[in-house]
């Protein structure tokens, strides 16, 4: 019997020797396919990626790719393998489009955005650009017929000692490589733009799909911090004493959305997109503000805490401005549109005494901003005397444009109500509504259409700030209201033609934003010192982490922390000399001009 066996075993290989022997140019042809498929990301790359530069850093990228995929096809059999991975596929595509937007290997924040962007938004991306998510479907269709029609399922080495040796090679590789970039990288510092130093293994964890789970844990180690100090949390204070001036003040804080300072009319936008403000005397628009991210995950945070990319210490063990205010005796209210899922946001919205965040409805279609003003005005109704703060988080102009305002304010036309997208991005429209293949003049049009409905987004806002104003003035109290945006947007403002945010190293656009301030004629009456030195400050180059210090010395607290330096109503103020960002791998980054 056992003779039999080794029999049968010895034809069978023999048998097998002889199939690989004879494999047509069907099955090679298959192989280089299926592997260039898996391996186009990293190939990319090299070409587009401007976070992969550097001889030494593209070699460990190439070769830590390529000893990825053959790994997977030492311990399974290529049949095998080329079916397991098909799930990479979608991994890859992702991958592609982000390098092909952002000229970047996938970032931590656009994963952030994938597994924690509200169901809405996304909705409203799938919906815009479906047709592109069609063109993945013959690839993966095409890529499993070769599979299963063409490759065999045995090894790729026949010999398990070479099997062994190039499996014990990749691990070798892999242990090395991530020994070294977390030493360099993270227990010496050294710089990633050292590409001539061993953090050229930084290529290593930007391989596609490796890259895809190293964002992930990184984001990962962030929501865990965040969830795991709020219980220190509940001990923390400012230190701040209630103080019994002032007793009747309200402090509104609205947080804009994508809002860029150079398409509002009272920035000097040739068009006339802000009549509300523009005629407003007691409107004070400050001239250089920058938001330190180009994504609100990031933004909102380090506006409403202590945290600075140099010190974010902040961020995790500190409470931030809603508590300020609260331990001041204020009445807190956070009252929302957005960000549902954001862990940070929601842990502050939670110690407010009103948190409210009103459902927005964005799988229905249109929404708008306008929602918020009955909860505002229900808040600031229930104030029995106390002094309130709140903060209103709007949606603004979040693509996709269209939906953010109703048909009376598609002034500038033709807009996307009008227009689908995809028409847009395929073919091109003329004034007259007749489609155009003209590449240029396609590029025209688009633009025109989003820029058309970009500022009536704009026009809209205006209206919605000019209407909370009028609510808080009738008030009669002593008031103070601030508007900032959290970011601006890509509007194919060059030849880059970059589109809407949270572009890898970002652009001038994205960072730029508005910021206003009001206050009322009771608060002029007590503080004028303050109002006039806001308004000689409007020229000063500041950013959006100047909000937390100025907001808390507007109000009149007393802080022992409070550092003027920062406070946009204080003659101590300090302009910044270099306007600085976080890139979308929360990496700090000189901000590009214009």
């Amino acid at each position: 019997m056992q003779h039999i066996l080794i029999i049968n075993k010895m034809k069978k290989q023999q048998q097998t020797h002889q199939q690989s022997e004879h494999k047509g140019a069907g099955y090679y042809i298959s192989f280089v396919i299926l592997f260039l498929i898996l391996f186009l990301p990293n190939i990319t790359g090299c070409f587009i990626a401007n976070d992969i530069s550097g001889s030494a850093t593209t070699t460990i990228y190439l070769v830590s790719a390529f000893l990825f995929l053959l790994f997977g096809l030492t311990v399974m059999p290529q049949r095998l393998f080329f079916y397991v991975a098909t799930p990479v596929l979608l991994l890859n595509a992702v991958e592609l489009i982000y390098q092909i937007m952002n000229h970047a290997t996938t970032s931590v924040m656009f994963i952030y955005t994938m597994v924690a962007a509200e169901k809405g938004e996304f909705f409203e991306l799938v919906t815009t650009y479906w047709p592109i998510l069609l063109i993945f479907i013959p690839i993966v269709a095409l890529y499993i017929c070769l599979a299963k029609y063409h490759i065999p399922n045995e090894f790729l080495f026949s010999n398990p000692r070479i099997r062994r040796a190039v499996a014990s090679v990749t691990i070798l590789w892999f242990l090395v490589g991530s020994f070294t970039l977390i030493h360099f990288k993270y227990i010496r510092e050294v710089n990633d733009d050292d590409y001539e130093s061993p953090t050229a293994f930084v290529g290593m964890s930007k391989v596609c799909p490796l890259n895809l789970f190293v964002q992930s844990a990184h984001l990962a180690n962030i929501w865990d911090n965040i969830n795991g100090r709020k219980r220190a949390l509940q001990d923390f204070s400012f230190g701040i004493e209630p103080n019994q001036s002032d007793d009747n003040m309200l402090v509104v804080f609205l947080i804009g959305e994508t809002a860029r300072y150079d398409h509002w009319g009272l920035n000097g936008y040739y068009r006339n997109t802000s009549p509300c403000l523009s005629n407003r005397s007691d409107i004070v628009s400050f001239d250089s503000c920058y938001s330190i991210s180009n994504l609100t995950a990031i933004s909102v945070p380090y506006m409403i805490s202590r945290a600075t990319p140099n010190d974010t210490y902040p961020y995790s063990h500190e409470k931030a401005l809603p508590e300020a205010f609260s331990e001041a005796g204020f009445r807190t209210a956070w009252i929302a549109d957005q960000s549902f899922t954001n862990v940070y946001m929601r842990r502050v919205s939670s110690s407010c005494d009103v948190a409210e965040y009103v459902p927005n409805g964005r799988f229905k279609g249109e929404f708008h901003d306008s929602i918020l003003i009955a909860p505002f005005c229900n808040y600031i109704a229930d104030n029995n005397g106390n002094k309130q703060f709140a903060i209103v988080h709007s949606l603004g102009s979040h693509f996709k444009y269209s939906y953010r305002y109703p048909d009376k304010f598609s002034v500038f036309q033709p807009d996307l109500k009008d227009v689908k997208a995809m028409n847009l991005l395929t073919n091109g429209m003329t004034n007259n509504n007749r489609f155009i293949a003209d590449n240029e003049q396609i590029v025209n049009n688009v633009r025109d259409v989003l820029i058309n409905s970009y500022d009536n987004t704009i026009l809209y806002i205006d209206m919605f700030i000019d209407s909370l104003i009028n609510i808080i003035d009738a008030t009669n109290r002593p008031a103070i209201f601030l508007y900032v945006g959290d970011h601006g947007e890509n509007l194919m403002d060059d030849e880059r033609l970059m589109l809407l945010h949270g572009s890898y190293s970002g652009s001038a656009w994205e960072y730029h934003v508005p910021l206003f301030v009001w206050t009322s004629p009771e608060y002029q009456k007590l503080h004028p010192d303050k109002w006039q030195t806001i308004k000689e400050n409007k020229s000063r180059k500041i950013s959006t982490m100047n909000i937390f210090h100025s907001m808390i010395n507007m109000a009149d607290i007393e802080y022992e922390n409070l550092d003027k330096t920062k406070c946009i109503d204080s003659p101590s103020l300090v302009a910044d000399t270099i306007s600085w960002g976080l890139d979308a791998n929360l990496q700090l980054t000189i901000l590009p001009n214009n």
